[in-house]
């Protein structure tokens, strides 16, 4: 907990430092420091990506970014002294039961993060993205090696500048920071609930109980988290925003929504947010809005080199535009790894999915597959009585736009991947506005965020693990929150297996044991896949992954196999 918290105060200098010179370069004009916060993320993120693309993301960055803040202090001084100085103001204003709270959410995600990650995605691909980016940077041909690399996230390449590799693999607490800076500006809103009781600035303030759910994304450098947590800032700056807009708002909610969709790009239909302003806006913002429209160019290209580089598909997972690359993932990988009944197999077999009508496949999604089927009946409540709700109590356009996304997501999800974790922003955000319905008041949102607290404790101390309809396959280390927790985080990887060295053609790699879940692969030393997985796709492609040089640098790409 002690390191965690060390590199939490180097995250923080870092990320408000950068977050100030966006600030700066755009012309924003935040109202808040976790602007700046999440001006930061982007910025690392942005400048992370372009270094990935010519090399490794190691102790050579820390230095370029050291050398970036310092350049921006000179210039800025004085403005960026005055806004650490309202920074600590912020927390200084805070009431003793505010700031006591505030220091136990602290102390708890700490604890949290310090904690094993038991997420299944951890074990199969979290680990060994974040391992090729701090050892190689982007890698082409990555996913012919492991499809699951070329899913390479804006939140992993993030995360990869975060986890201090040169001190060992064990750093992956930038979700813990973020909620403890989320938690830290929704608080500082509890004393103006009095003043202002528009219900989007009461989601606002009740935001800690979301930590609930966003917990267990703790210890694991998941994309979802930061989805999640950043989505529901441009709710509510959308909403604050609707009726009327500045320049600076919508170049915000711009930046932040296109950021995400870098991070995630399941999460694409939020993109519709800053669509609707800007035409509801048109005669302000059409033509004032040139650093939004830079930006999203240079987002688009970000991700298209990104993705080109790994696997050849510029839009992947999408393969609508394909470059004729030697290490370009061959079609017959493609379309086994995402043909219609792989996006639903974690819930019903290919089997299933070829003889059950959609609506029954629908109903199997909801009721028959396990813990996903809380969070998706949940979404079920809410797409219905989210209307007759709003239509009764809160019948306000904007409302009603944000909903409509929200029906967006659910059809574009359902087209391509189904799973609850990847609509969970929005059930949190109108599951909080119902909620503050019942608890408008400060007293009664400061009672509720107090007693958030209990379940939390419970979490960090004997929760192991949430099952998942893949962890049947994965054993894990059996450990629990221990004291020597209290100074060093636990490994980043949990997965309980041996590794063997295997050959096939020219590559040499290590292999978890035959026994473990097919796709896992922890974090086993460059180049890991199991040896079950290759085997796996030999016989159902044809393809086989082979070095492109004798270098690991260099990637992959896949063979035509001549044995069976």
């Amino acid at each position: 907990m002690l390191l965690v918290l060390f590199t939490w105060f180097y995250l923080f200098f870092t990320l408000i430092t950068l977050g100030f010179g966006l600030v700066k370069i755009t012309a924003l004009k935040p109202n808040h420091f976790f602007i700046h916060f999440l001006l930061g993320l982007v910025t690392t993120t942005i400048l992370a990506t372009i270094w990935a693309i010519f090399g490794r993301i190691n102790w050579e960055f820390h230095i370029f970014l050291i050398v970036v803040q310092a350049a921006v202090f000179l210039f800025s001084k004085e403005e960026i002294k005055a806004l650490y100085s309202t920074i600590l103001k912020s927390f200084y204003s805070l009431s003793n039961k505010t700031k006591g709270f505030l220091i136990v959410v602290l102390l708890l995600t700490l604890a949290q993060s310090a904690k094993a990650s038991y997420f299944v995605d951890n074990e199969t691909y979290y680990v060994q993205t974040i391992k090729w980016l701090t050892e190689f940077g982007l890698v082409k041909g990555l996913g012919n090696l492991h499809i699951f690399l070329g899913q390479t996230s804006g939140w992993h390449i993030l995360q990869s500048v975060f986890s201090f590799s040169f001190f060992g693999n064990c750093y992956n607490d930038l979700n813990g920071f973020c909620l403890v800076m989320a938690t830290f500006c929704s608080v500082c809103f509890w004393d103006s609930i009095s003043k202002k009781q528009e219900r989007h600035f009461l989601v606002l303030a009740i935001f800690p109980i979301a930590n609930l759910a966003l917990f267990p994304f703790l210890g694991s450098p998941s994309p979802d988290f930061a989805v999640y947590m950043i989505s529901f800032f441009v709710f509510y700056y959308f909403l604050e925003n609707f009726k009327s807009t500045s320049v600076s708002d919508f170049n915000l909610i711009f930046i932040l929504s296109s950021f995400i969709v870098f991070v995630k790009i399941t999460a694409l239909p939020i993109l519709l947010l800053p669509l609707l302003l800007w035409m509801l806006h048109f005669k302000k913002l059409a033509s004032k809005v040139l650093g939004s429209y830079l930006f999203g160019l240079l987002v688009l290209c970000l991700f298209g080199i990104k993705n080109a580089i790994l696997t050849g598909y510029p839009f992947f997972p999408s393969n609508i535009v394909t470059f004729d690359f030697a290490y370009t993932l061959p079609k017959e990988v493609y379309q086994f790894s995402f043909n219609p009944a792989k996006q639903y197999d974690f819930f019903i077999s290919s089997q299933e999915f070829r003889k059950l009508e959609p609506l029954a496949i629908v109903f199997k999604w909801i009721f028959d597959s396990k813990i996903y089927s809380v969070f998706n009946s949940l979404l079920l409540v809410l797409l219905i009585g989210i209307p007759i709700y709003l239509k009764q109590f809160l019948n306000e356009r904007k409302y009603w736009m944000l909903y409509l996304v929200m029906m967006v997501q659910c059809l574009f999800l359902l087209a391509t991947s189904p799973q609850y974790r990847f609509f969970l922003n929005y059930e949190l955000f109108f599951g909080l506005v119902v909620l503050a319905h019942f608890i408008p008041t400060r007293i009664g949102i400061l009672k509720m965020s107090y007693w958030s607290l209990l379940p939390l404790f419970f979490l960090v101390l004997f929760s192991q693990k949430i099952k998942s309809n893949f962890q049947d396959n994965l054993t894990f280390k059996e450990t629990t929150f221990l004291f020597r927790s209290m100074l060093f985080p636990a490994e980043n990887s949990q997965l309980k297996t041996h590794f063997h060295q295997t050959i096939t053609g020219n590559i040499r790699y290590y292999s978890p044991d035959s026994s473990t879940y097919i796709w896992a692969t922890g974090n086993g030393k460059l180049p890991c896949v199991s040896d079950t997985q290759i085997k796996y796709l030999k016989n159902k492609t044809g393809y086989i992954p082979q070095l492109r040089t004798g270098l690991l640098k260099d990637g992959f790409y896949s063979q035509k196999s001549n044995t069976p």
